[in-house]
């Protein structure tokens, strides 16, 4: 994979220079850096060109609902519009219980209001859904 040259402006954080907008890395310093993060973009776009795009989707959508149903079983109910997606939202009493449990198995998710937002990926996998339903049921205060 060829680096496109426009890329090499891409990458000059703010963090790279003072607030007088003077650079406090050396031109060859940022352009290692730079080197190096394409290295690993370049790995990883590999990686993804050779996955079966289909089968990525089953899964993914396998694992979403997996979690759902694990949630309704927990006593939340479900927030959905359309048709299945990666993405679930479901409603809970305590969202601030259940935010806390969640931080402490660390695991990412998005609270508001009274919901729950969990985006499944594709590198997610079933031992990921048994974390988040775990969590839940500790801040649901759940035995089951």
């Amino acid at each position: 994979m060829a680096i496109p040259s426009t890329a090499l402006a891409m990458n000059f954080h703010l963090a790279d220079s003072d607030a007088e907008g003077n650079f406090r890395t050396s031109a060859a310093e940022r352009l290692e850096r730079l080197r190096a993060s394409w290295i690993g973009a370049e790995a990883a776009l590999s990686v993804i060109a050779e996955l079966d795009a289909e089968h990525v989707e089953q899964r993914v959508l396998r694992l979403a609902e997996r979690f759902e149903a694990g949630a309704l079983e927990l006593g939340a109910s479900v927030v959905r519009a359309g048709r299945g997606s990666h993405i679930r939202v479901i409603r809970i009493d305590d969202t601030a219980r259940v935010a806390a449990a969640f931080d402490v198995a660390q695991i990412k998710a998005r609270f508001i209001e009274d919901r729950l937002r969990v985006g499944v990926h594709g590198f997610n996998d079933d031992d990921d859904i048994d974390r988040a339903l775990a969590a839940l049921r500790a801040g649901l205060g759940n035995a089951r």
